[in-house]
């Protein structure tokens, strides 16, 4: 049942996570409720050819303790946005991994984690839940799935089907384009060639239509290295929009602003830009701002301006968040054991230790993936 494989994965993720040890109870599996109890619930919805949710429901002092920021009669409310952005982290992280099992699968479109606080009903719907035991109190574990019309089903499959169909199409162009990168450099090989043999033979007759050769060839250089880049005015835009979405989602008001966006980058390279940039501008939304001390008219600021500097794109992205908590991180990594203790460590390569995967709550998972992805392109990153 796909309940219990969700629920597994949210296991091994709160483990990896929090560093706490939660046990399946698959006894507890049943037929799920139409009405939920008053606690926290984080919903996350999927659409493909099939839709459905995933659900976690637990008391906010769960919450509140997984991440350590639990204590006695304190008020809770005010630390939602901390355990509430935790516990988004994990139903994303297992959800993701979860729906890799589900056939009739191949790209949904998963919705931004929605984090109700108190009593809820549902509407009709199949599904089942299961519970989840650990020292902190019981998390509940739910899986509720769609089977949508046959005619929207045929429907949606048409226009994927139409959608792979283009993709092929770009594909093949840009094969074409990069086997004839490829023999370019041939070609302006040939025509060096030929200016030797025309100054060899003294055959000054034929002397224009080799200065037009070259005219050509390198006119042709030029068009097809602008036809193979891409300026990263188009990427900016994308991440404006991821963080209008994850700053909508966690309450927070930030004003981006991009500088450079003239400088183009190979389109081989543009997506895990992307990628990289989204990781690390999310991980600054959720964890480098906190409502509790933003003005209720300020805003947080989220930079990133881009670059030459030797042949190199430089990409630097500044904000105005909290930083880094440099005492946590280091007693974090001697605690997993990712360096020794009293290791002496400068400032720098303590800062290099958010790219190590320590499974904090505090640290978005995708740091690591961030460095990673620098590394294939033959690039670095510093803090």
């Amino acid at each position: 049942m796909h309940t219990l494989l969700f629920a597994g994965v949210i296991v091994q993720t709160i483990t990896d996570m929090a560093g706490m040890n939660y046990m399946l109870d698959a006894a507890s599996c049943r037929e799920m409720d139409s009405c939920f109890p008053d606690a926290m619930h984080a919903v996350l919805r999927f659409s493909d050819l099939i839709e459905g949710e995933y659900m976690l429901t637990l008391a906010e002092k769960t919450a509140a303790k997984l991440i350590e920021v639990y204590e006695e009669g304190q008020e809770l409310s005010p630390l939602r946005p901390e355990y509430g952005g935790f516990i988004s982290e994990v139903i994303n992280t297992a959800a993701g991994q979860a729906l890799n099992q589900l056939q009739n699968i191949e790209e949904p479109t998963i919705f931004p984690v929605r984090m109700i606080y108190g009593a809820m009903d549902y509407p009709d719907i199949s599904g089942a839940t299961v519970k989840l035991k650990g020292p902190d109190g019981v998390i509940n574990c739910a899986f509720m799935l769609n089977q949508m019309k046959l005619k929207v089903g045929h429907k949606l499959q048409y226009f994927q089907n139409e959608i792979k169909t283009q993709d092929s199409e770009n594909k093949q162009l840009k094969e074409k384009i990069r086997q004839f990168m490829h023999v370019l450099p041939d070609i302006n090989s040939a025509v060096d060639e030929l200016f030797m043999i025309r100054n060899l033979k003294g055959n000054k007759s034929s002397q224009g239509q080799f200065e037009q050769l070259t005219r050509i060839s390198s006119r042709l250089r030029r068009h097809l290295m602008i036809l193979w880049s891409i300026p990263l005015k188009s990427t900016f835009a994308r991440l404006k929009i991821l963080i209008k979405q994850t700053a909508t989602q966690y309450n927070k008001k930030v004003k981006f602003s991009t500088l450079g966006g003239e400088v183009s980058v190979n389109r081989q390279i543009d997506e895990p830009i992307f990628k990289a940039l989204g990781l690390l501008v999310c991980n600054a939304v959720e964890h480098g701002f906190d409502v509790r001390t933003q003005h209720k008219e300020s805003r947080a600021l989220i930079e990133i301006k881009a670059g030459t500097r030797g042949g190199y794109t430089v990409i630097k992205i500044h904000d105005n968040g909290r930083g880094l908590n440099r005492k946590r991180i280091l007693n974090r990594a001697e605690r997993l054991e990712i360096i020794k203790k009293n290791s002496g460590l400068s400032d720098p390569e303590i800062d290099q230790l958010i790219f190590r995967a320590t499974g904090s709550s505090r640290q978005a998972d995708g740091l690591p993936e961030v460095k990673n992805i620098m590394e294939k392109l033959n690039g670095y990153i510093e803090v």
